[in-house]
């Protein structure tokens, strides 16, 4: 209801969270008229102020466990001390209370989710709940921070941002600041999150750009519209400034394109050649790019130019002047059509295609990825190593070392293994 008053007076000066109204001022005599303004709105609205909880003209106030003062916030006093008494947990449950409390405060924690990791060890399903001096160091670590009073400033949307991000094998984490009238940046939030299973397979330099998108997402009402700066410790992400867009004389690497350019090259290849004339394929291309336009394509069963633009611009070249259905009714079912046609391309494929099954111990070899510049002679395949699980339907742990996380196994797909069988049962008999 506060909002929706709020809003219908197209008030820009005043917040709500459920009852609680705050209203804010740049001066004390501009402060006075904003109050004066809320008070003739609320008399209008017939809403009722109880003054006992009222309070006015404040430089410092407290709101949703948080203090507000001057264009800085910081985590409530009373908050801070319920946590700086918190004894270490001896079960799951009071870990769980714990990291809830401290969970609120995330945003003041640099590092939150590499300073927690040890702790949540502890949460997953079946691990015995072992209290260790890593999670009493990570239990301390926490409380410090918080007691310490950490400050942020409030956001301002007509200051430049700057987003500065980093990576480690464990978590990916950024910092969003902006800086004052002398030009010192000042931290906003900050934001970690430790990373997930498949992401630990990740190249640094994949983990570093993971760290700009997830910084990216979880700042994103901060940062949508407004120009903004990434600072980044990792000098092989600066060739993003200088990526370029795919031109019309480079398809190569658009599959679309190349498919649609190998259509049209089969059509002007049978003009010229159906002519005694020879015309230059330079003056069909517009006819041929017409007649696939309005063709219709045997998996949709509409023309390409009806689903784009809803009708079509010229008779088509065919004769076919059926009735279509209407065009979102017609994209709907051609949508439909391309899915039922992939299906059962799937089901051909399976067909004569079956991905061999592994168990855990059984010996398996890998098929490497050789580069351009690789010698003619190098294997395709390494190993043997051995199947540790299977992960998914198509994935498996395999114990082969990963050289770029440093960890002892790899997480691959199935269509990379093969079974790996001993020198010596391909011995030929002579006996």
């Amino acid at each position: 209801l506060i909002r929706r008053i709020l809003t219908k007076y197209k008030i820009d000066f005043a917040c709500n969270y459920f009852d609680d109204i705050i209203v804010y001022s740049s001066s004390e005599l501009e402060h006075w008229k904003h109050l004066k303004t809320i008070f003739e709105i609320c008399e209008k609205e017939n809403i009722k102020l109880k003054l006992s909880k009222c309070v006015f003209a404040q430089t410092k106030i407290s709101f949703l466990g948080y203090e507000i003062e001057k264009g800085k916030v910081s985590p409530n006093n009373a908050n801070i001390e319920t946590i700086k008494k918190l004894q270490p947990p001896t079960n799951v449950k009071e870990l769980q209370r714990f990291l809830g409390s401290v969970n609120v405060y995330n945003k003041f924690i640099p590092q939150y989710a590499k300073l927690r990791y040890p702790l949540n060890q502890l949460l997953k399903k079946d691990v015995k709940f072992n209290w260790t001096n890593e999670c009493q160091d990570a239990f301390d670590k926490l409380k410090e921070t918080l007691t310490t009073k950490p400050v942020l400033n409030l956001y301002n949307p007509d200051v430049t941002c700057h987003v500065f991000v980093d990576a480690s094998q464990k978590s990916v984490g950024a910092v969003l600041k902006q800086p004052d009238a002398s030009d010192i940046l000042h931290p906003i939030a900050y934001h970690s999150r430790t990373l997930r299973d498949y992401e630990k397979n990740y190249a640094i330099t994949e983990l570093e750009c993971l760290a700009i998108v997830d910084a990216l997402d979880k700042f994103y009402y901060y940062l949508h519209g407004q120009k903004f700066v990434i600072h980044t410790d990792h000098a092989a992400l600066v060739w993003l400034k200088n990526v370029k867009n795919l031109r019309a004389h480079h398809p190569q690497t658009n599959g679309k394109v190349e498919r649609v350019n190998q259509s049209l090259v089969t059509r002007l290849k049978c003009k010229v050649n159906s002519t005694s004339t020879k015309v230059p394929w330079t003056k069909l291309l517009e006819s041929v790019t017409n007649e696939y336009n309005l063709t219709p394509h045997s998996i949709t069963k509409y023309p390409p130019a009806y689903l784009l633009l809803g009708t079509l611009p010229y008779d088509s070249p065919i004769g076919q002047n059926s009735y279509y259905e209407p065009v979102n009714e017609a994209r709907n079912l051609a949508l439909q059509r391309t899915i039922d046609y992939h299906n059962k391309n799937k089901i051909r494929y399976d067909a004569r295609f079956v991905d061999k099954k592994f168990n855990p111990g059984d010996l398996v070899v890998y098929e490497e990825f050789h580069y351009p510049n690789t010698r003619k002679l190098t294997p395709p395949f390494s190993g043997p190593y051995e199947v540790i699980k299977q992960c998914s339907e198509v994935t498996y742990e395999i114990n082969k070392p990963n050289p770029l996380t440093k960890q002892a196994t790899q997480i691959v797909h199935i269509s990379k293994l093969r079974c790996f069988h001993s020198p010596d049962k391909l011995k030929l008999s002579h006996e």
